[in-house]
């Protein structure tokens, strides 16, 4: 009897040990199970983030190798936050704002301006010359009567009288500022100024893009794209539009109209300039040319109020209507030759 016992306990041991083995074994084929799911969700996720980022690369040709580190962008014009909105939406480009701005601008305070380009451009714009002399004649009927009063006839009688008066009136001469008016005014009307060539301009939506793409990557991927890496990407974007910007300033030709603040870096002859700082300066890096917009003026234009001004190292806030001279690719400068400064 106490050997059959012994023998149930060796049994029932055996059954458990060999219970607990195949418990132990599960557990390990479990964990190995979960594991390798685990690993094969992490795989495929890491496979959908990285086509993700490769296709949109691809899409925005984007070279991280040069890249450089975000500045802080300036300002996008003096406009209410309402214009700025509107500008971005693309309803209204910058150069139809500026336009509206300057035409608007009403009576002028001429700075400068160069009354040989007004007098050659004026007579072509003008259809009909002004009269120098006019000359007025009017003529005048009258009636003269009479009565005559016998015992045979009683009646009136009367002679007509002609006369003529001449009026003469001497016009007044056109002065430079009336005829430039009228020449600024053809221009702005016939579209043969160039507005806006002193602000940058540029597509906003890829750089929404890109970060509304982040933001999808942490959101559905739990995949933040570093700060560092963000900023590179915004900044090259931003160097790529400052570049195209300095190629289309470098291609400009014939009229412009241009508006900011500009600095007096010379005021002795022969080269006196006012020069403006562009705004995308602040995107190129530090091997690209610094670019500029540069008014070559001569001190004989200047009025006045010019000569009281325009002081060397002085800044001053103007309006200019001029034609350009040539871009100098060495300076990074569009030199212009300015018809009116106000």
């Amino acid at each position: 009897m106490e050997a059959y016992l012994i023998s149930i306990i060796g049994i029932a041991a055996s059954v458990v040990a060999l219970a607990a083995s195949l418990f132990a074994v599960w557990r390990v084929t479990a964990t190995m199970k979960r594991q390798t799911a685990t690993m094969g969700d992490l795989l495929d996720r890491s496979h959908s983030q990285r086509k993700f980022l490769e296709e949109w690369m691809q899409k925005n040709r984007y070279d991280p190798i040069k890249s450089r580190e975000l500045q802080e962008l300036q300002s996008f014009l003096a406009l209410p936050e309402a214009m700025r909105i509107e500008l971005s939406s693309g309803k209204v480009g910058v150069a139809q704002v500026k336009k509206a701005v300057i035409t608007k601008l009403g009576l002028k305070t001429f700075y400068h301006l160069d009354a040989a380009q007004v007098q050659d451009l004026y007579p072509q714009i003008s259809k009909v010359l002004a009269p120098i002399r006019i000359e007025i004649q009017e003529t005048a009927d009258t009636l003269r009567k009479g009565e005559i009063d016998t015992k045979i006839v009683k009646g009136t009688h009367g002679k007509k009288e002609s006369t003529e008066t001449k009026r003469v009136y001497e016009t007044a001469d056109l002065t430079p500022e009336m005829m430039y008016n009228e020449v600024e005014n053809y221009l702005f009307t016939c579209g043969e100024v160039a507005f806006g060539i002193e602000d940058f301009e540029y597509d906003e939506s890829p750089i929404s893009e890109f970060h509304s793409m982040c933001e999808q990557m942490e959101s559905k991927f739990n995949f933040p794209l570093p700060d560092n890496l963000q900023k590179r990407y915004v900044s090259h974007k931003m160097r790529s539009y400052a570049l195209d910007r300095v190629k289309a300033i470098s291609c400009t030709g014939g009229y412009v109209a241009v508006q900011g603040e500009f600095r007096v870096t010379s005021a002795i002859e022969p080269s006196c300039n006012l020069e403006l700082e562009h705004p995308l300066n602040t995107h190129l890096s530090n091997t690209d040319p610094r670019i500029r917009i540069a008014l070559v003026y001569s001190k004989s234009c200047l009025k006045p109020l010019g000569l009281l001004t325009f002081t060397e190292g002085k800044s001053i806030t103007i309006t200019c209507v001029g034609k350009v001279i040539r871009w100098d690719k060495e300076r990074g400068a569009l030199e212009i030759n300015p018809i009116a400064i106000y």
